[in-house]
């Protein structure tokens, strides 16, 4: 299933600039392995690659357990992926910290595995919320 979240008014000025999409993905990232690159890399594919990494503190309270590593560790290693235009902690707290983060950087698409938990909510809230549906990989 997937969807184009093409025609918003979102998106930075400088990709907007460049013609260029900008694409939003999040999740925690924590332990950093060839599949999150991959998915990295298909995102960047459409456009401008902004990541939000959950915080520590979210990690903690969702998941009674901090990550292996600290926010700070993978913000570094995603940063310095080619693919990677910019990358962030979540602003925002709970299962869907990222919904501020979709209101703030207002992408033009928000990437996700059709896999990601609680789907439905995520679909429903760009919906209501943002201009777009989420692009999903099959």
């Amino acid at each position: 299933m997937s969807a184009d979240g093409g025609g918003g008014d979102g998106g930075t000025a400088a990709a907007d600039a460049a013609g260029k999409k900008v694409v939003l993905v999040s999740g925690c990232f924590d332990l950093l392995h060839s599949g999150h690159v991959q998915f990295f890399r298909e995102a960047a594919e459409l456009g401008e690659l902004h990541v939000r990494v959950g915080s520590d503190a979210n990690i903690m309270a969702l998941k009674n357990h901090l990550p292996m590593y600290n926010e700070q560790e993978r913000l570094f290693m995603i940063r310095n992926l080619s693919c990677v235009h910019e990358a962030a902690v979540s602003v925002g707290t709970g299962r869907f910290d990222f919904f501020d983060d979709l209101k703030l950087l207002r992408p033009d698409i928000y990437f996700v595995n059709e896999d990601a938990s609680q789907l439905q909510p995520r679909l429903d809230f760009c919906k209501e919320v943002c201009w777009s549906v989420p692009i999903l990989l099959l």
